[in-house]
């Protein structure tokens, strides 16, 4: 490595190809200081530290101005787009910052506490339930090879021990619908048959219906993976819906004649706000987040309100009568929203 990295002659940016004037020492065209391709480490940590502390760095300005309502938005739309971070991006990390706390220090098993018994795991259930067919199985094998169970007296006890103990089963089928077609499944194919098996042994056709019957013996058998799986899809669903709701907001405010860019930005910004927000609230101890996560949803609801009436500049009245109705369909939308992603996570499940 060379020892004096800042009088690099290379004639144009390694960053851009620009071709760089003989005495400049930044690029003209994206910044990059002008290097060889090497870097000092006092450089490396200098740039690291004024990236990350330095209050006049990219992601500080963004922070701060998107914790105020409207502000950034109002900020990108002054020309200021590369002073703040692009609105999707950051969006997209928001959003998975908040759900990789919420994911590291929430329980999706306790969220999801949908099991086919009322039992807190459903694996354990499967587990139990597999062992006591296999004994009841292995109970009639050996009854049939053992003469003592052929007198008419010990067989009637032994069909009686059988039948009590078949009563902590709870049932001996289920009733599963495939294609909106109803079919009888014994428990002992719903605890021990994998989605293939249980397709070939009731003899299910029809591409849909087998996917469908695999699917379903997946989702008993693993609800908790397929929570997570709604659970990692959701931040893409959800910004799925965003171009949906700034075209409702456009409807909204259709008589001030604004861009259709304009009230996408403010969503994209306002959901950015919500998941920074709620990260916080998920950091705080376990004893706390009961009694101070209404009050975070509280001001999220507050901080769009004074966003609208920011942005738009409206009497409070106005605002109010729009947030309503902005609000009614956010909640229509959030729910087809939340059905789309539960019908895709299933099918890729």
């Amino acid at each position: 490595m060379t020892e004096n990295l800042e009088n690099s002659t290379t004639s144009e940016c390694l960053n851009c190809h620009q071709q760089l004037p003989t005495d400049a020492a930044f690029c003209p065209n994206c910044g990059q200081k002008r290097t060889d391709g090497l870097i000092s480490l006092k450089e490396f940590l200098s740039n690291f530290l004024d990236n990350v502390f330095n209050i006049n760095s990219r992601i500080v300005q963004t922070l701060k101005w998107l914790c105020i309502p409207a502000k950034l938005t109002q900020e990108y739309f002054k020309g200021k787009h590369k002073t703040y971070y692009h609105p999707i991006r950051l969006y997209l990390v928001m959003s998975l910052i908040f759900f990789a706390i919420l994911n590291m220090v929430g329980d999706i098993d306790g969220i999801v506490n949908i099991n086919l018994r009322d039992e807190a795991n459903l694996e354990e259930v499967v587990e139990k339930e597999a062992h006591k067919i296999a004994f009841l199985n292995e109970l009639d094998t050996l009854s049939e090879k053992i003469p003592l169970f052929q007198d008419t007296t010990a067989r009637a006890a032994l069909d009686s021990l059988k039948e009590a103990f078949a009563e902590t089963m709870q049932r001996d089928s289920y009733d599963l619908t495939i294609n909106n077609k109803p079919m009888k499944v014994a428990a002992a194919d719903v605890f021990t048959l994998d989605g293939k098996e249980l397709v070939e042994k009731y003899e299910i056709e029809g591409f849909w219906a087998q996917i469908t019957a695999k699917q379903v013996i997946h989702f008993l058998h693993d609800q908790v993976g397929f929570a997570r799986q709604v659970f990692n899809n959701f931040p893409l669903m959800l910004l799925g819906m965003i171009p949906f709701l700034a075209l409702f907001m456009k409807l909204l405010y259709i008589r001030q004649k604004r861009f259709y860019i304009e009230h996408l930005v403010l969503n994209f910004h306002h959901h950015a706000f919500m998941f920074f927000f709620l990260s916080f609230f998920f950091l705080l101890p376990e004893n706390y987040i009961e009694y101070v996560i209404g009050y975070g949803v509280g001001a999220i609801f507050i901080f769009l309100f004074l966003a609208m009436k920011w942005y738009y500049e409206q009497s409070f009245g106005k605002t109010l009568i729009k947030y309503i109705l902005f609000n009614i369909f956010y909640l229509f939308s959030f729910v087809i929203t939340l059905i789309i992603t539960f019908i895709i996570s299933f099918l890729l499940f």
